[in-house]
């Protein structure tokens, strides 16, 4: 009986040991990633791009400067910027300024490094939802003759035209540049 017993705590160890190591070996490992996901081509340029820009903003001038800019006309036609006001809706919309650049009279100045919106256009806008200048446009949305132009705006996203086109959002912006590079007050001018 003895003999049994012995055979059977063995026989028992066995088969506890043989189900430890099939659990084990069954577990789930998890998966990993690269620390940081390769881009293609295209993104890279656009990070290139985003991070070339510099906003500068004086009581005359909103100005948008990067290197890219002769490199991005020859392959496109529009550079549209788009300014929002902050903090104010009307009639549940938030106002925003389009100011768009032809990029065939940008190449005809191959020194061009930046895309200039005049701080007088800008309020004008107020008055006119469409001022037409000899190489670009603004256009308003949401601002009305009636209600004061709002004070707080900035820069929220870049749309870029051609045969293909792609735009720089706000948050993509903000991601690389930080949330208040592209922030201007009006009534600071």
């Amino acid at each position: 009986m003895k003999k049994l017993l012995t055979l059977f705590v063995i026989l028992d160890l066995i088969f506890v040991g043989v189900i430890l190591k099939v659990s084990s070996e069954k577990e789930r490992s998890v998966a990993s990633l690269p620390n940081e996901p390769e881009l293609t081509d295209g993104q890279n340029q656009k990070l290139e791009l985003i991070s070339s820009l510099k906003f500068s903003h004086t009581s005359e001038k909103l100005a948008l400067k990067t290197d890219l800019l002769q490199s991005i006309c020859f392959s496109y036609s529009l550079i549209e910027l788009k300014f929002k006001a902050l903090n104010v809706a009307f009639s549940g919309q938030q106002p925003f300024i389009s100011h768009t650049f032809s990029c065939a009279e940008i190449k005809k100045d191959t020194t061009q490094q930046s895309l200039i919106t005049s701080v007088a256009d800008f309020k004008s806008m107020q008055k006119n939802h469409l001022l037409k200048k000899e190489f670009s446009q603004l256009i308003a949305h949401g601002i009305y003759s009636d209600e004061e132009l709002p004070n707080e705006w900035c820069l929220f996203e870049i749309v870029v035209s051609g045969e293909t086109n792609f735009s720089i959002s706000e948050a993509e912006l903000n991601k690389i540049l930080g949330q208040d590079v592209f922030k201007f007050n009006l009534t600071t001018f």
